[in-house]
This record gives structure tokens, C-alpha cells and sequence, in this order.
């Protein structure tokens, strides 16, 4: 947030003047932005995983051929808590930690690594 300070000019007016940390902050800011994937992040907002999932089953089943274990290993995971997490800020150890999470519920983890 910017601090403004008020300050009196030769002339006696007041002027103001803004805190030279929030115009680097604000600098820095405009440098992340000019990222055009970080552009990309700040508009789109939250993008769950269970979307993409739901867009790829749409745009490829019918393009490519495949098994029918794809489709419901996709369906499994749409509906699991990884499809809530936003898949913009997804990282590799949150992938690790579902498959670890899951191992440890029983499921067999061969299975699960197919379908990352």
C-alpha cells in the first residue's frame, strides 16, 4: 500500500509525495506483469485442475484413440481433491504429495503415476 506524506512547498502550498518503497514495489510489480505467463496467472485467476481435466476429455476423446482406462483415470482425478487445487500454482511436490496421500490410503501407486 502507498504512503503519501504531505509537504510544504517553497511557495507555501502543500504538495504530496508518495513513499519511494511502494514506487519500487510498484516497479516491481510492472516487471513481474511484462512475464507474459505471469500476465497470463494474474488475469485468469483460479483454474482448478478438475477443469482442465473436463477440457481435455472434450477436445481429445474424439481425436485420439484411446483406452478406455485414459478416460476414467482423467474422470477419477476430476473428482478427487487435486482437481480443486489451481493448476496455475501447481508444483511437482504437490503432485508428490497426492500420489504419497493416496499410496497411503491403499491405492496402488503404479496406477496413480499413469495418470499423472
Amino acid at each position: 500500500m502507498a504512503t503519501i506524506l504531505a509537504r510544504r512547498r517553497a511557495d507555501g502550498t502543500i504538495g504530496e509525495d508518495v513513499l519511494a518503497a511502494s514506487r519500487s514495489g510498484a516497479r516491481a510489480r510492472e516487471v513481474e506483469l511484462e512475464n507474459p505467463a505471469a500476465l497470463v496467472r494474474a488475469c485468469a485467476g483460479d483454474v482448478p485442475l478438475a477443469s482442465l481435466f473436463r477440457w481435455y476429455i472434450d477436445s481429445f476423446q474424439h481425436i485420439s484413440k484411446w483406452q478406455r482406462t485414459n478416460q476414467s483415470q482423467l474422470r477419477f482425478l476430476e473428482k478427487r481433491p487435486i482437481g480443486s487445487l489451481n493448476a496455475l500454482s501447481l508444483s511437482a511436490a504437490t503432485l508428490i504429495d497426492h500420489v504419497r496421500f493416496a499410496a497411503s490410503k491403499g491405492h496402488q501407486v503404479q496406477r496413480l503415476l499413469a495418470t499423472i
